[in-house]
């Protein structure tokens, strides 16, 4: 459990819950990852869009396997599949839901990868979480862009 906390209507909230998009590549996320920080007791959630190419799996896996490497067994990390087909407000709700039920908690979201719906699904679901969340104890920290200049353009 984390040591530190925020006090909230006489509740202290001491979980943190990192809400990232994954993508094909697993080391934009994990810088992203450093970025915002992580500690004893954090919970992340890694997103991802099917269809699960072996990119994406080996992505994901490398990403929980660095996690673990990088800042011990502390770290509860939790992947998901979203499927574009099922709805983009489905998404959105899915998302949010996974970060709710870890309330009371502080959360960031960080979209580091991933198809453009799946980095937006989750700049909604921040959204959702800091306007529309039934549960009082989840507050949004962050929004966090992680933005990679293309190379290739040009």
């Amino acid at each position: 459990m984390c040591v530190y906390g925020i006090e909230m209507d006489g509740m202290t909230i001491v979980r943190r819950v990192v809400v990232v998009s994954v993508g094909l590549t697993w080391n934009v996320v994990a810088r992203a990852l450093g970025r915002v920080g992580l500690g004893e007791g954090d919970v992340v959630l890694l997103f991802n869009s099917v269809p699960r190419v072996a990119e994406a799996e080996q992505a994901m896996e490398r990403l929980e396997r660095w996690i673990k490497e990088t800042y011990g067994g502390s770290i509860l990390v939790e992947s998901y599949w979203l499927d574009p087909r099922l709805g983009f407000e489905e998404a959105v709700a899915t998302i949010r839901r996974s970060v709710e039920k870890y309330a009371p908690c502080r959360v960031s979201f960080v979209i580091a990868g991933g198809f453009r719906w799946l980095g937006l699904a989750v700049a909604f679901a921040a959204f959702a979480a800091y306007t529309l969340s039934q549960f009082p104890a989840v507050v949004v920290e962050s929004l966090e862009p992680e933005l990679v200049e293309d190379i290739r353009a040009g």
